[in-house]
């Protein structure tokens, strides 16, 4: 067999990827992981606009696998609670929040480690193109050519694999943009923004080890930078400060719509996980929690049928759960019934002293 033919090809190596590839590292499928990022450093390629706070889900989903995390990995301040604001009212309230704030490259690089023994990588490459015939064949940039019998898409929103496979799943596209500045040492605040007139999903602050974080996702047009100029001077006239500015990063960002079906290829030798699969939280935008799960749906299909034939069954539990997802978007993006819910001050607190 030719070094570059695989039982399996995963197409991306964020969480999602790289969970399943640490999962089939017992396998004894030969696995091979296709990324365009590079995980020794310095490739603006893996720079995503993410806020890195690992939620409650997603701290549930890596606790069934006994994962723990290095040290290192943490960025400061810890979270303890979010100021919920809506700018096109005035409006704000504190919510106690549990989530761990770490740095993103630093956690996609410590999962994608866990599999360096066990799976061939081939890093800082991207996919140019992806056929199928007996096998599926994948040809990065630089022209090398893989070859597997099976093929994993976990490449984020503007997956390649989804398109070449033909299951892309229904979502609204948009685009998350965040500026970085120095952050003032007096201002450590984690907020969730709401403006209606400039998006219709949501925006946010955060501080990481001395610098302050402010984006927002946007629809995927020529103002989505403008409009990140205008929240930025309305939230420093509601009092906000924010040091010199040091650059900006962008990613896309998929917002499933409807119920989402499986993504998985008729002859079950194919399968989409994380948010390739549009396995995002439609009310947060919360995906990590999504991606672990998928994988491990993914892991559970191949380990009992040899491929992804079982991996509808085994990923319905995350699709339920996306389905309910949708209840909580009108409290969170309806402005009078966001209105309502802070003018009532459910589920808030009320901070003896607010660090701004």
């Amino acid at each position: 067999m030719s070094k570059n033919v695989f039982d399996l090809i995963i197409v991306g190596s964020g969480p999602a990827g790289s969970i399943l590839a640490y999962l089939l590292s017992q396998s004894g499928l030969s696995v091979c992981v296709a990324d365009r990022r590079s995980f020794n450093g310095g490739n603006p390629a893996f720079t995503k606009a993410c806020g890195g706070l690992l939620a409650p889900d997603a701290q549930r989903a890596l606790a069934r696998l006994s994962f723990s995390l290095p040290a290192d990995i943490l960025a400061s301040p810890q979270i303890f609670a979010v100021k919920t604001i809506d700018l096109e009212t005035g409006l704000h309230r504190y919510y106690q929040r549990c989530y761990l704030n770490m740095n993103r490259e630093k956690f996609d690089a410590y999962l994608a480690s866990l599999s360096d023994k066990t799976a061939v990588k081939y890093y800082g490459r991207c996919v140019h193109s992806i056929t199928y015939d007996k096998l599926y064949r994948v040809t990065l940039s630089d022209g090398t050519i893989l070859e597997s019998r099976m093929l994993v898409g976990a490449d984020g929103a503007a997956s390649v694999t989804a398109k070449a496979l033909g299951l892309c799943p229904e979502v609204k596209k948009y685009v998350c943009i965040q500026q970085l500045f120095e952050a003032p040492e007096d201002q450590q605040l984690y907020s969730a923004v709401f403006d209606r007139r400039l998006t219709d999903y949501s925006g946010w602050t955060f501080v990481k080890d001395g610098v302050s974080y402010v984006g927002a996702a946007f629809s995927p047009d020529c103002r989505a930078h403008k409009k990140l100029d205008r929240m930025i001077e309305d939230l420093e006239a509601y009092g906000y400060r924010f040091g010199k500015p040091i650059r900006r990063e962008g990613a896309m960002l998929n917002r499933p719509l409807r119920p989402i079906v499986a993504p998985v290829s008729r002859d079950g030798s194919a399968a989409l996980i994380g948010e390739a699969a549009g396995f995002v939280s439609p009310s947060s935008a919360e995906g990590i929690s999504f991606a672990v799960n998928s994988a491990v749906a993914a892991y559970q299909s191949l380990k009992s049928c040899g491929d992804f034939s079982g991996y509808a069954a085994a990923s319905a539990e995350i699709r339920r759960k996306l389905f309910l997802k949708n209840f909580k978007l009108p409290f969170m993006y309806n402005r009078f019934l966001r209105t309502a819910v802070l003018k009532s001050g459910i589920s808030a607190i009320d901070p003896l002293r607010s660090r701004e």
